[in-house]
């Protein structure tokens, strides 16, 4: 049975990201939302890390999350004084590169898909630090996916996030922007900004316009599920204080993030 799984998947794991991909389960999306992954047990881990580490050779650093994807890196990233790399477009295809030779970890097969972000020498170690774009899923930004790059002479580091496929999108949206909003007007918000604060969100905190829907990775404790969600704005004085995630299915918030430090 553990060889059957295992094979299974490697299957999964080698079938790489494509926008618009099909879901074994898209003519039943709306039973089957949200997408959900599980986290790997111990010995599926060490069975792809090993499979990681021959990709890996000497010229690329990366490790793997608990969903066995790329994931943030920990391991210690020896500082070079300079680079022989002084052009950018090399730079940034040998960040492309790498990420298409991991692609098993990654997500991604095809790096036209990849939106860059920002390339830049780094003034201190002389590497280059590459961020690309959070992932687009038919149309959709998936949040937190962006992934990072450095580039050296003597190496190239892939961590921050992986992309996802498959994700099952609801075929109609029960909650509306008219509704996410009027569930947030009179919500009450608590942060720390020198001392204790507070700001209670009014109708005109939020502009219906500034909505936007998008693909949230919820975090639990042993899963990860993709939730399709209003990304709402919450204006605080002359500039966005806050995003709220509210889920187009159940209404729930599931996420919120401030925008500022004080």
């Amino acid at each position: 049975m553990k060889i059957y799984l295992f094979a299974f998947l490697l299957l999964i794991l080698t079938s790489c990201n494509r926008d618009g991909s099909t879901s074994p389960s898209d003519g039943n999306t709306d039973k089957s939302y949200p997408t959900t992954l599980i986290k790997l047990n111990q010995s599926e881990l060490d069975s792809l890390k090993v499979i990681l580490n021959q990709k890996l050779g000497t010229r690329y650093l990366a490790q793997i999350d608990s969903f066995g994807l790329l994931g943030y890196y920990h391991g210690g990233v020896p500082i070079p004084r300079g680079s022989t790399i002084t052009n950018q477009a090399q730079a940034i295809s040998l960040a492309k590169s790498a990420i298409q030779d991991l692609s098993q970890f990654t997500n991604v097969c095809d790096t036209s898909a990849l939106v860059l972000r920002s390339a830049n020498i780094n003034g201190i170690t002389g590497y280059w630090d590459i961020i690309f774009a959070n992932q687009l899923y038919k149309g959709l930004e998936v949040w937190n996916t962006r992934i990072d790059a450095i580039v050296a002479d003597q190496f190239i580091l892939l961590y921050q996030q992986h992309h996802y496929k498959d994700i099952n999108i609801p075929q109609q949206n029960v909650i509306s922007k008219e509704v996410a909003k009027s569930k947030l007007v009179g919500t009450e918000i608590k942060y720390e900004c020198w001392s204790a604060s507070s700001y209670v969100i009014t109708d005109s905190s939020i502009n219906l316009e500034s909505i936007e829907q998008c693909i949230y990775p919820l975090l639990k404790m042993n899963s990860i599920e993709l939730r399709v969600v209003w990304k709402i704005p919450i204006s605080l004085s002359n500039f966005v204080g806050w995003y709220y995630f509210m889920d187009v299915v159940t209404g729930e918030i599931i996420a919120s993030e401030q925008l500022f430090m004080c």
